[in-house]
């Protein structure tokens, strides 16, 4: 759940500090997004790209990703950078009284490793990590592409329940022309249910935050709004095809969509230990406490996750999860095959570039996973809604993971401080 209006804000701050343009806030903000519930006002999604309707790939060079071994230069860097990481992380939080709990997680392949926390946040904190989820649907998926379960060019009206099927031709779509790989790199054109014109999902939500929303009930909210475009013809960024996906993956393993990617991304083996899909799944053994997210001044914490819960969002976890996922991810340690990864990491020409209003930087849309050039350096993640940011940047070996708990920063919150420290290192890493 999440209008891409600024894309892994921690990202574009760092680009925006290389390139020294000084960014109004309202810019730098996660997303514009009125905390009236009356009103739900969301920054425009992104428009369709102008390219020639075709998902063929972009040529993509498979990154190569070390499991961190502490070094004595991670150990020196750890020592410099810690002391004005933490210091940078408590003047951002200091001028922003708004953001309740913000967690910051930066670790590197020689060995550097950082985790600071301010306000109500701890270190080791959970929190709802909204649509970073993606990025372990598409996983899940294609490690079923993998076992043979179905193909990326297969149609879905094969693999979605009848009655979805039946959905979507009452609203408009043609399921048989509709592929999985449409599905994971938005480029179905089908409507967004979340933020999509005329559809207060937002609001209702607002209005009644304890209502446990299903599956059914969100794609019914999709089929109100028009198509829009050919499958294949567009990139348009869509919860909708995520929720068709997570009810793919449970058709597909007879399972709920957490226990299939517990299984299916080996998160047992990998140690992640504190990822969960809230409300469907057993919370995990020592789980640590969840973090309170905000919109605005609402605290959510209470909120039914059923808002965003069957792929498109979902999970729960930490950022050591999440760097720990991240990581293994692009170092090949999830798929069985390297041109599995090569597949989640292709870029159809209609997705680059993915142009964002009010932020300067430019991304090219995957299967589930962004790419972004930061200073010269290629990384890859994803945000989610409630200031949820995940990236690497493998040529550097540096992950990092975020969470400021917050759908609506205020102006006062740039990330600039932090951003600063964060570029500084990029540099270090790099010498």
């Amino acid at each position: 759940m999440r209008p891409h209006a600024v894309f892994l804000a921690g990202l574009a701050l760092l680009a925006v500090s290389c390139s020294g343009n000084d960014r109004s806030a309202s810019q730098t903000s996660a997303a514009t997004i009125s905390s009236d519930p009356a009103s739900s006002a969301v920054a425009t999604a992104p428009a369709a790209s102008t390219s020639a309707p075709t998902t063929a790939p972009a040529a993509t060079t498979v990154p190569t990703t070390a499991v961190p071994v502490a070094t004595g230069r991670g150990e020196a860097l750890a020592a410099e950078f810690a002391p004005r990481l933490d210091e940078a992380l408590a003047a951002e939080f200091a001028a922003s009284p708004e953001l309740q709990g913000y967690v910051v997680l930066l670790r590197a392949d020689n060995g550097f490793a950082y985790t600071g926390a301010a306000g109500d946040a701890a270190a080791d904190s959970s929190f709802r990590i909204a649509s970073v989820t993606k990025m372990f649907t598409s996983a899940a998926t294609l490690r079923l592409v993998e076992q043979g379960r179905f193909g990326l060019d297969d149609p879905i009206a094969q693999l979605v329940e009848p009655e979805t099927v039946a959905l979507l031709e009452s609203g408009g779509y043609d399921p048989s022309i509709i592929t999985v790989h449409h599905l994971l790199t938005h480029t179905a054109g089908l409507f967004d249910f979340t933020f999509g014109p005329g559809v207060d999902f937002v609001g209702t939500v607002f209005a009644d935050p304890q209502r446990r929303w299903t599956r059914r009930e969100q794609l019914e909210l999709a089929m109100q709004g028009e198509p829009v475009g050919p499958p294949g013809g567009q990139y348009h960024y869509s919860d909708t095809a995520y929720a068709l996906l997570g009810e793919i993956v449970e058709r597909a393993t007879s399972t709920t969509l957490g226990a299939a990617m517990r299984d299916l991304l080996r998160f047992d083996s990998l140690g992640i230990t504190h990822t969960y899909q809230e409300s469907i799944d057993p919370e995990p053994d020592g789980q640590p406490p969840r973090l309170h997210q905000w919109f605005g001044d609402v605290d959510t914490y209470g909120w039914d996750p059923s808002l965003d819960l069957y792929g498109g969002g979902g999970l729960v976890s930490t950022t050591t999860d999440l760097a720990t996922f991240v990581e293994a991810l692009l170092g090949g340690r999830v798929f069985d095959e390297r041109t599995t990864l090569e597949a989640m990491l292709s870029v159809p020409t209609t997705n680059d570039p993915v142009s964002v209003p009010g932020d300067p930087a430019i991304l090219s849309a995957a299967a589930g996973i962004f790419r972004q050039e930061v200073a010269g350096v290629e990384c890859w993640g994803h945000e989610g809604f409630w200031g949820v940011q995940v990236f690497r940047c493998p040529d550097l070996g540096l992950t990092l993971v975020a969470s400021f708990s917050q759908a609506a920063p205020p102006p006062s919150f740039t990330g600039a401080t932090l951003g600063a420290v964060v570029l500084d290192l990029f540099a270090a890493l790099d010498a």
